[in-house]
């Protein structure tokens, strides 16, 4: 049987963001099947926020690298954030992510994140340019996005 393409893994419902069109509304997080089998080729870490527990989330995403490593495999890792703070992101780049999705929530999360875009403008080097970093606007942010960062 040949490895399966993407594996979308729910880690928290925990969200302190309550969107109106969350997409975790559209199912019962009771209902998600558990996952018993690690052949995937992307693992996108989700939640609610999985950036709530930063020491768990490092834990797990280290732990899926070692149980896929003995099975000869090793899987992108991505991980879908409202979070923007330079310290959660720089950890995730360096210890277990292979992208980041950020998505901010609001005007406070768009100061947060242009301070974090900074700092990774500052050290493009290393395990900071080999992963992948994508921006996700909400149009209700959108404004609050300097010139340079709008689309």
């Amino acid at each position: 049987m040949g490895k399966n393409k993407k594996l979308r893994l729910l880690v928290t419902a925990n969200c302190p963001n309550w969107c109106p069109m969350c997409c975790n509304k559209q199912f019962n997080v009771n209902d998600i099947p558990v996952v018993d089998r690690w052949d995937y080729e992307e693992i996108m870490i989700t939640g609610g926020e999985p950036m709530l527990y930063p020491d768990r989330l490092e834990r797990l995403c280290k732990g899926i690298r070692e149980v896929t490593e003995q099975m000869g495999l090793r899987p992108k890792i991505y991980l879908y954030t409202s979070r923007c703070w330079w310290s959660d992101i720089d950890r995730a780049i360096r210890y277990y992510a292979d992208g980041i999705v950020v998505a901010p929530h609001s005007s406070d999360d768009v100061k947060i994140f242009r301070q974090t875009n900074n700092n990774l403008l500052k050290y493009r080097y290393g395990k900071y340019l080999e992963c992948s970093l994508r921006l996700k606007v909400f149009p209700e942010v959108r404004d609050a996005l300097p010139e340079n960062l709008k689309y």
